[in-house]
């Protein structure tokens, strides 16, 4: 790429106006041509462009050549333009990376009317990131800054792009910046943006972003590397070049397959020292970090095909080791090819056949970047470095931990379990206890449903709502039942209207008075040898061998028993749970009733319904007397008109 630069301001005649029109030019200029001859495409560019010099006007970075700061989104989206090849949308996106976060005039919804919900969602993605990033210099400590950078990633997979494109650029002026920020930007690369650049085959970025980052963590040991990289590499390049000539003039000459020849680098700087490092060896011996590629000009289909007939016209006795044939065994990931090893003055050196289309993926990564991106891909990187990271401050258990997200883009962190409750005592008690539901992503949930690590949570409350005792069965977290339990112990002093049930010689009475809920854990029947748990007014009953009961069992002895059942109904009834989906309409709920109850005779325990503009997602809790019953319940409720799913759970 060329190593032109920005155009120069004259910080004396201060003429903004003239600067804007000149790095304009230049910013164009080195734009791709699938660009620049697109009119929609450079028109959007264009406005992104302008919005970002308003944002930054006045504005100068503090390191390099304190050049304006609107020179730093310029060369990101160039970055993203050449170096990573990704659209118009991110090159956008790059250029408007910085403006939610440093431009006090320019809010979320402003944003939005501006450049719509897509450009939106990488933005702000990219604003999260850049907000917890950096906190930390010790590497224990980064673990949970980077464990929230990561959920807070939308699925959209250009903010993470963008977000490379951004350090990568910050890493190629950061030698005037204060040493401590280098070495706390340099480990984080190392330890999450590196490895996730080398999953998403931006290899050549995941090799600068190691060397450069190495130069700033252990400065003596690269300034070595670096001095004897100049022999050897040099040494062990013209190696591959004598290799090349061998193999196009002895056994690829007779081929019609256009071959173009490439040395690439393998191994990074800092890659090699790691090496050094777990096996001792020398500079010296350090052959793969350049391979030979011989890049065929063939579709991508016929590539292996081809690459096999060139290798068998090579003599065995040429040949070291075994070869790998990445086309049938995907090894890679990213790119697919023909791989096998020669002896050339006693060093063994790679040498790899590859379509053309291949070659561009294994610079440009994955063509389906979408589907790449998670909490899931970070907990396998952290879990390579444990050797690294693992100590007393931080542990395995710490990545199975829930982190949901704040409307305002706080992140909360909560043991594996939580629920929607356990989400509202954390921001406040009292938003805990006048919970009503939560809204994720554009559905409702009800206090007790689990959460997922990376869903933004809105708590619905209202000043009339009232705890229920059901509720300590659910919560997880400590604050949440002490809450809960303080609430219902001042309702009793009170004189509200809870009542108790007691527990006599580790028994609990069941009657035909008695308040009680069949748990679902474990899904006991009415009648069967069941133990329970004494919550507030309501008896909780489990299976015996439930394990949920042996934990209430285990710090709440005195409010868990063995059920008496005094009154039985004459038939035993089993718990079900009827889901239904449908659109609403008014009368709906009472047409639903009547078929449960009056044709069908059934008792209902619990009924929770929601309705989402118009389309209804309900939940009926009852006791059937058997799966006749229960299959006659079904056909019925499909009979009523927008009802558009049933489904029995039992």
């Amino acid at each position: 790429f060329s190593a032109m630069e920005p155009p120069y301001f004259d910080k004396k005649k201060n003429d903004w106006d003239d600067y804007k029109n000149r790095l304009w030019l230049y910013f164009k200029s080195r734009l791709p041509q699938r660009v620049k001859q697109n009119r929609l495409k450079i028109d959007l560019i264009r406005k992104a462009y302008n919005q970002a010099f308003i944002s930054h006007k006045n504005i100068f970075r503090k390191g390099g050549d304190k050049a304006p700061y609107i020179t730093h989104p310029v060369e990101v989206a160039l970055i993203v333009a050449n170096e990573i090849k990704f659209g118009t949308t991110s090159i956008a996106a790059a250029l408007l990376h910085d403006v939610l976060e440093d431009d006090p005039t320019m809010d979320i919804d402003t944003f939005k009317d501006l450049f719509g919900e897509e450009l939106t969602t990488i933005v702000a993605g990219v604003s999260k990131i850049t907000n917890i990033s950096g906190q930390k210099e010790k590497l224990n400590e980064q673990m949970d800054v980077f464990i929230k950078m990561i959920v807070t990633i939308p699925k959209d997979f250009r903010t993470f792009i963008v977000k490379v494109a951004d350090r990568l650029h910050n890493m190629r002026t950061m030698d005037d910046m204060p040493d401590q920020k280098r070495r706390i930007k340099s480990s984080e690369n190392l330890y999450l943006y590196a490895p996730m650049a080398g999953i998403a085959g931006l290899w050549y970025i995941k090799n600068e972003l190691e060397d450069r980052s190495f130069k700033y963590l252990n400065p003596e040991e690269y300034k070595n590397l670096v001095q004897e990289s100049r022999i050897y590499d040099t040494k062990h390049k013209e190696h591959l070049k004598e290799i090349q000539k061998d193999l196009q003039q002895n056994y690829f000459s007779q081929t019609e397959t256009k071959i173009i020849y490439e040395i690439i680098e393998r191994r990074s700087l800092f890659n090699v020292w790691n090496k050094f490092i777990k096996k001792g060896v020398k500079y010296e011996d350090v052959t793969d970090r350049f391979a030979l590629r011989a890049i065929m000009d063939v579709p991508k289909y016929i590539a292996r095909k081809r690459a096999y007939e060139l290798f068998v016209s090579i003599p065995e006795s040429k040949l070291y080791g075994k070869f790998k044939d990445y086309y049938i065994r995907k090894h890679n990931p990213v790119f697919n090819a023909f791989v096998f090893y020669l002896k050339h003055k006693d060093k063994t050196y790679e040498i790899q056949l590859i379509s053309n289309e291949d070659h561009e993926m294994s610079l440009f990564g994955r063509p389906n970047l979408n589907e790449f991106v998670g909490f899931e891909h970070l907990k396998q990187i952290i879990l390579s470095r444990w050797d690294i990271v693992k100590n007393k401050d931080f542990t395995i258990e710490d990545l199975n931990k829930i982190y949901v997200e704040t409307p305002q883009g706080d992140i909360i962190e909560l043991p594996q379990g939580a629920v929607v409750l356990d989400f509202a005592f954390k921001i406040h008690t009292d938003l805990g206890l006048k919970c009503l539901a939560a809204k994720v992503n554009g559905k409702l949930l009800k206090p007790e449903d689990n959460l997922k690590s990376g869903m933004i949570v809105e708590i619905i409350s209202s000043d009339k709502a009232t705890p229920k005792e059901i509720w300590l069965e659910y919560v997880v977290t400590n604050h949440a039942k002490r809450s809960l339990k303080r609430y219902f112990e001042n309702l009793k002093q009170s004189g509200g209207t809870h009542q108790t049930v007691k527990v006599v010689k580790g028994y609990i009475t069941i009657n035909e008075n008695t308040k009680f809920k069949l748990a679902e854990c474990c899904r006991p029947q009415i009648g069967e040898d069941t133990s329970g748990h004494i919550v507030g007014d309501t008896v909780v009953i489990h299976k015996r061998d439930c394990k949920i009961l042996l934990h209430h069992q285990a710090i709440d002895a005195n409010n868990t028993g063995i059920i008496r059942w005094e009154a039985i109904p004459k038939e035993k009834a089993t718990l079900v749970k009827v889901k239904l989906e449908g659109i609403d309409r008014v009368g709906l709920l009472s047409e639903i009733s009547r078929v449960i109850s009056n044709e069908l005779g059934i008792n209902m325990k619990e009924l929770h319904f929601i309705n989402n503009n118009g389309i209804f997602d309900g939940t009926i809790e009852l006791y059937v007397k058997n799966n006749n019953t229960a299959n006659e319940l079904k056909n019925k409720l499909e009979e009523i008109s927008y009802i558009t799913k049933v489904e029995i759970i039992k």
